[in-house]
């Protein structure tokens, strides 16, 4: 037991331990860190990664979707290389995926063992969301994985480990880090009410806070997390409000609540999600400041209150509620621990998960690369392909390569995709709200330019009539369309609809009518 003199002197960090000498867990970093470099390396940029790479370009305090932290840490390498390769901007998540990997076992292992910490590192790097898009793409979500799990890494441990407070250099972290999860989404707000709750609820989390640090480490974060909130008053509070828009408000929506929790079980794993679920409810019944008890806590919080908005929003997503998965895995891994020692056979199951997502994986780019799954079933894609979304659209490029004015889109998503292929600062306008970040872009104002639209083979006429009507509100059609078929590989895909439009005298300062939701990522 610590002495009263032991007591006095808060430790620097609670038991870090690099961990690098267990070889199951070195084995497990390399091959994670080599399957994220070829996904990396082969996949093709997603419609919200086109995004971030697009509205990325005009340098912002934040932005109209998210907190600004993703955007800037791929706007930095693109910078830093001179060009915008999909492999360079994803670099930074890569290696904030491999730090989250490493935390979770490490953090595991404070409050479980060894063990316990090896399955949950095992299932967190097979989890399809976790695993491989948070972990290598370019989305909000990898650095607000790393920064809430410093943030727990650096004060939890505490909670359960009597004598031991943390001291100036571990608030300062847990600050930072707090702060940085703000830079990175909103969900942040969710997490820093619970940790708090947990330490104001508690003995031993009330032994923790100190009258000087805990306050300086909240006020660091406020500091660090101040470009969101200058962004937001400058801009009328833009993206407060499209966010808390997204909540509620349709009334009662079960099969909205159905789909996110289907939604949510995929992500994170139907093995891993069922045993996360198992573990959790014995871990709500455990008493605080146990281990099991404070991650279930920090895990149901959000969980929940996603859970309520789904039920009444028809807008929610499986992703918002991630961050509460996020503190699932220590729970997985110590059900799973505890099952083996029983000999049941999950481990089976976690390499039927692995093999299963390294194969959707490979499908995913097989498909977005060269059309494998419908090249040998028709000689075009099939009506009702969604290929538009999955693929780039670089031969659009010598059609728009001299258009330095506005380009006009259907939505937000095949904005990011004509601008992804573009690299210069063209001015974007979309029919369909929201329009997301792209009025906030800035730039010389442009009134004339060319509209561009997918269209799927057979319904040409139709949404050709359709786009037509969108823009008879605020522009001036300029010239005949002009058809242009993507293809992959030889394969046809989709065809594009390119028109000479100008904006209209009356509608230079204000934006169209809605079309549509366009609300299918972000």
């Amino acid at each position: 037991m610590p002495t009263a003199a032991s007591r006095s002197q808060p430790l620097v960090w609670p038991d870090l331990n690099l961990s690098l000498r267990d070889r199951p867990l070195t084995l497990l970093l390399v091959v994670t860190l080599v399957a994220r470099l070829v996904a990396a390396a082969t996949m093709p940029l997603t419609i919200d990664e086109a995004y971030a790479v697009v509205v990325s370009r005009s340098h912002a305090l934040s932005y109209f979707d998210h907190p600004p932290l993703a955007f800037a840490l791929a706007r930095f390498m693109a910078d830093a290389t001179g060009a915008e390769l999909a492999f360079a901007m994803r670099l930074p998540f890569l290696v904030l995926g491999m730090i989250s990997l490493w935390l979770i076992y490490d953090l595991t292992r404070n409050a479980f063992g060894r063990g316990p910490a090896l399955w949950a590192a095992i299932w967190f790097a097979i989890s399809p969301f976790f695993g491989l898009a948070a972990g290598t793409f370019i989305l909000p979500d990898g650095p607000l994985d790393t920064t809430l799990l410093i943030c727990a890494r650096c004060l939890l441990p505490f909670l359960w480990r009597p004598g031991e407070r943390p001291g100036v250099l571990i608030w300062a972290a847990a600050g930072a880090a707090l702060g940085l999860a703000v830079l990175s989404k909103y969900q942040t707000a969710l997490f820093a009410a619970s940790l708090m709750v947990l330490f104001l609820t508690t003995r031993r989390g009330r032994a923790c806070l100190h009258w000087l640090y805990t306050p300086a480490a909240l006020s660091g974060a406020a500091l660090i997390a101040l470009p969101v909130l200058v962004w937001n008053a400058e801009h009328h509070w833009a993206s407060l409000a499209f966010q808390a828009g997204r909540a509620g408000g349709h009334g009662l929506q079960p099969g909205n609540f159905a789909a996110m929790l289907l939604g949510q079980a995929l992500y994170v794993g139907p093995v891993a999600s069922f045993i996360a679920m198992r573990s959790l409810t014995t871990a709500l019944r455990t008493p605080l400041p146990h281990p099991p008890a404070v991650f279930g806590w920090l895990a149901i919080v959000p969980l929940a209150a996603f859970a309520m908005i789904s039920l009444f929003s028809v807008h929610s997503l499986p992703h918002w509620a991630m961050n509460g998965w996020l503190f699932t895995f220590p729970l997985i891994g110590q059900w799973t621990d505890r099952s083996l020692r029983h000999g049941r056979p999950l481990g089976r199951w976690a390499l039927a998960s692995a093999l299963i997502l390294a194969g959707l994986s490979a499908l995913y780019v097989a498909q977005a690369r060269d059309a494998i799954l419908t090249r040998y079933l028709a000689s075009r894609e099939p009506a009702g392909g969604v290929a538009w979304q999955s693929m780039d659209w670089t031969s659009l490029t010598p059609y728009l390569e001299s258009e330095t004015g506005l380009i006009v889109t259907p939505n937000w998503v095949q904005a990011a995709r004509v601008g992804a292929v573009l690299k210069g600062h063209q001015r974007f306008r979309t029919l369909a709200d929201p329009q997301h970040h792209f009025p906030y872009m800035g730039g010389p104002p442009a009134t004339k330019g060319m509209f561009v639209g997918a269209v799927t083979f057979g319904e040409e006429s139709d949404q050709l009539s359709d786009y037509e009507a969108g823009l008879a509100y605020d522009y001036k059609i300029e010239g005949p369309p002009e058809w242009l078929v993507i293809q992959r590989q030889g394969f046809p895909s989709f065809k594009l609809v390119l028109m000479p439009v100008s904006l209209k005298p009356l509608s230079m300062t204000r934006t169209g009518p809605a079309s549509g939701s366009g609300d299918a990522g972000a």
